[in-house]
């Protein structure tokens, strides 16, 4: 890992890296690394997840956002199982154990999962008891919006069984069509496994081993205050891996014009309250003027990443256009401290 500062675009649609130049000892190298491509494409925007890794340069996994439902916990004793707000999908406790009873969706309260929690107990999780048994409550999931925007439907869907190796459930149309039972076998290599209800039975590795990823670049749901009230909406940002990795903001720079990228040092890293919260960078590096209809960068917005390794790192983002001026080009910078 070279010790100058790292140029990095993040545009989540193409995974290319380039090969690093060979650095000079003793000085500082702006060197840009890597550009992948993000933006919308037939409408559609931000179609990517990205898996991006700092300390080896690397751009580690993508994926369409679109081909997956449920995400399953592969921690054992840590029963977990959350829907894809990536697609505006929304889950909703019926109350009920009896698969086969009908249900009206307009009967119930859905929920997006929240960013700060769905790592941790996302709404079906809340199922497990305190033995890592399943309740056997009936779920109604949202399926939320297709890409191009249009309603993906309802499932039934009731966990049987874990085991801390595997989930078993059966899953149904909202009128009990299509009903099946299958199970999940989990991975420990992997935070967590994919499926797509389309096709339940096929297990999806989506993202890298859990050691190998810093940084998640995603659609999510988040809860913000519009000035009235708090709604949830959705947000194109960048969460941290749940799997040892922390983050802080750097709260000085938010008061002290003076402070730079440049200028952040292993002391404010001493200084700093780290916290494993998935979105502490979030979606804050960025604003929309109306004015203008634009995103631009917060210049006083820098942030610190310590990774699995305890490498510790600081952050700025530095742009989200391409140069055709696209958004969703990710750029960013950062350098180990």
């Amino acid at each position: 890992m070279n010790r100058g500062i790292l140029y990095f675009s993040v545009i989540l649609l193409l995974s290319s890296c380039f090969k690093e130049d060979e650095l000079l000892p003793g000085l500082p190298v702006y060197e840009e690394v890597g550009r992948a491509d993000m933006v919308s494409q037939g409408g559609v925007d931000y179609q990517k997840q990205l898996y991006f890794d700092l300390s080896s340069n690397e751009l580690k996994a993508s994926n369409n956002r679109d081909v997956w439902d449920l995400a399953f916990s592969c921690e054992n004793g840590n029963p977990n199982i959350f829907t894809n707000t990536a697609m505006l999908a929304q889950v909703a406790g019926t109350g009920s154990t009896n698969f086969e009873e009908n249900f009206n969706p307009d009967d119930h309260d859905f929920e997006f999962e929240r960013v700060k929690q769905f790592y941790h107990q996302a709404w079906i999780g809340e199922d497990f008891d305190a033995q890592n048994q399943p309740g056997g409550e009936v779920f109604i999931i949202d399926l939320g919006r297709n890409m191009q925007n249009r309603p993906r439907g309802y499932k039934l869907l009731q966990v049987l069984a874990y085991d801390g190796s595997s989930y078993s459930l059966q899953v149904s149309d909202l009128d009990h069509a299509n009903k099946q039972q299958f199970s999940v076998m989990v991975d420990d290599r992997y935070n967590y496994v994919y499926i797509s209800l389309s096709d339940p039975s096929e297990v999806q590795i989506l993202e890298p081993p859990k050691t190998e990823w810093d940084l998640l670049f995603t659609k999510y749901m988040q809860r913000l205050f519009d000035g009235q009230d708090t709604l949830d909406y959705s947000v194109t940002g960048c969460l941290t891996n749940p799997y040892l990795t922390e983050a802080a903001l750097h709260t000085p720079a938010l008061e002290d014009t003076t402070i730079n990228f440049t200028s952040i040092t292993l002391k404010d890293v001493i200084d700093s309250n780290f916290s494993a919260q998935a979105d502490v960078i979030g979606h804050n590096w960025k604003y929309f003027d109306l004015d203008n209809s634009r995103f631009f960068m917060r210049d006083n917005r820098f942030y610190l990443v310590r990774d699995s390794e305890a490498l510790t790192y600081k952050l700025q983002f530095t742009g989200f256009y391409n140069e055709a001026g696209n958004k969703g080009a990710v750029e960013f910078i950062y350098l180990p401290l």
